[in-house]
């Protein structure tokens, strides 16, 4: 519904957005990806309305989430396109902090880190995805977040870890998009690809 708000169609009348998230933050879910698509699509919202709390609240949330599922040996395994799209959402809300952090930076130069670390978590989940174009969205947004911080030697060993992140996420996103090149896709996944193509 919140989608289809302000498109030109029917509005529909719906919660805040806060009281939304607050009742997803509520939910004991019993899908962990369906979690995932909710809180990031909520989080796009509060990104869009500049309630940079809430998308702070939503990123804290799905970050801690992610790292918790890593260690967590009985998360339920995901086929390669239900991980891409795990990975896509968690490279999109990393990218979506960091520009939250880089909006309300007001001169701040460990907000600009913290932001640079964001863009570089953003690249390396596109990576895991093999999603090139996301992995160079978010590796133009650590350039532009770091480069102010160049001109000292002291702010450019913080960004010495980020940045290799951030090339290792391209050369392995470059890699996986060269095997899927060579693998046939089934049927049913054609429509998928062709959408994310046309996408990109």
């Amino acid at each position: 519904m919140y989608s289809c708000n302000g498109l030109g169609l029917m509005d529909f009348t719906v919660p805040s957005l806060s009281e939304l998230v607050k009742l997803s933050l509520e939910c004991s879910w019993s899908d962990s990806l369906v979690e995932l698509q909710t809180l990031t699509r909520l989080m796009y919202f509060a990104y869009v309305s500049h309630a940079y709390e809430i998308v702070t609240t939503c990123s804290k949330r799905i970050l801690e989430s992610d790292r918790s599922s890593v260690h967590n040996r009985d998360t339920k395994k995901y086929d390669v396109p239900g991980n891409r799209l795990k990975q896509e959402m968690l490279s999109t809300t990393a990218w979506m902090q960091g520009q939250s952090i880089m909006e309300k930076l007001c001169g701040r130069k460990h907000l600009r880190v913290a932001a640079s670390i964001a863009f570089a978590q953003s690249a390396r989940h596109a990576g895991e995805a093999g999603n090139y174009s996301l992995v160079m969205f978010a590796a133009r947004h650590f350039w532009n977040a770091c480069l102010p911080l160049l001109g000292s030697p002291h702010d450019r060993e913080h960004l010495k870890e980020p940045t290799e992140i951030i090339l290792k996420s391209i050369i392995k996103a470059e890699s996986k998009n060269k095997q899927e090149e060579k693998a046939m896709w089934p049927l049913h996944q054609w429509i998928t690809k062709d959408f994310q193509s046309i996408g990109c």
